[in-house]
């Protein structure tokens, strides 16, 4: 899913990429400019690489549900509902 919001809300995890306002200096037309020389950080694959377990994935889950939500992005809601539903998780 590239909704690209986890990069409007940047902030506090990468201060030196915050535009300001909490949004990514890299984020263009809801996508990531650097995506292929994207931070650790910002590569969930790498990350769920590192630490895989299942707290950290329903974690990351509802994480992303909460951004959509306050994003208002409808469809990521959906998906993500149903995926957690599908997990078992929600």
């Amino acid at each position: 899913m590239r909704c690209g919001n986890c990069c409007r809300s940047i902030g506090h995890i990468l201060p030196d990429f915050d535009t300001g306002n909490g949004t990514c200096k890299h984020l263009q037309n809801n996508l990531c400019a650097v995506y292929d020389t994207r931070p650790g950080i910002c590569n969930l694959e790498t990350v769920a690489e590192l630490v895989c377990d299942s707290r950290f994935v329903e974690h990351t889950l509802r994480a992303c549900l909460a951004l959509c939500r306050r994003f208002g992005d409808e469809e990521g809601v959906k998906k993500l509902e149903k995926t957690l539903k599908k997990a078992q998780i929600f």
